[in-house]
């Protein structure tokens, strides 16, 4: 019972984080910046039309940018570095790549013993 719910926990912060705290962080920044900054600053009506003309295009040049922005991070930005770090810190790994290596050097019930620890055996 007590994995249950733990399990149903899990889906449910997977899906609040992912989706729903998304949509709604993305339409309160939209309505945060169209009623803080284009109204006082360039006196825009308050018409849900100009409202909805301005989330399209703001949606529209936003998601473009993070496109671009988010493709060059993947690329050449810090996402390399934090997966080579990652990597090297992560225990799991470090423990499949020593037995990779000692499953290379014919050491087969090291590398098993290496591998021990991971499973439920």
């Amino acid at each position: 019972m007590r994995r249950r719910i733990i399990r149903l926990w899990v889906y449910f912060k997977r899906a609040h984080n992912v989706y729903f705290v998304y949509a709604l962080s993305f339409f309160n920044f939209i309505t945060i910046t169209y009623t803080l900054l284009l109204i006082p600053l360039f006196h825009f009506p308050r018409d849900p039309l100009y409202f909805a003309g301005y989330a399209v295009v703001f949606g529209i040049c936003y998601t473009v940018i993070c496109i671009v922005i988010g493709r060059w991070d993947y690329r050449k930005g810090t996402v390399p570095t934090e997966v080579e770090l990652s990597t090297r810190v992560n225990p799991w790994v470090r423990d499949i790549s020593s037995a990779m290596i000692l499953l290379c050097e014919g050491r087969r019930e090291e590398a098993i013993a290496h591998l021990k620890k991971w499973t439920k055996e």
